[in-house]
């Protein structure tokens, strides 16, 4: 279903619903946001940069991450595209 811009809802990927509603902040409004790596930080951030890229926006984010966190960011934020693309197909 469209949204009132005319494209596609982002599908995103947040089961827990803190992790929604600090979402929902950080889009909203410009946030300084500090979240410790078992409240799901990379999951967090992963639909964060899905959202942006998909709504075509900038977005500088800075990550204390190690490379195999890093790795598994671009592997979340590739299983999103194409779950988003996925969507738009069966429309």
């Amino acid at each position: 279903m469209p949204t009132d811009n005319g494209k596609p809802p982002v599908k995103l990927s947040l089961p827990l619903e803190y992790q929604q509603d600090l979402f929902s902040e950080i889009r909203s409004e410009d946030e300084l946001v500090v979240l410790a790596r078992g409240l799901g930080l990379l999951r967090v951030v992963t639909n964060l940069l899905h959202s942006y890229d998909a709504a075509g926006n900038n977005l500088i984010v800075i990550v204390g991450a190690d490379e195999r966190e890093n790795e598994w960011i671009g592997e979340g934020r590739a299983v999103l595209y194409k779950l988003s693309r996925l969507q738009v197909a069966n429309q």
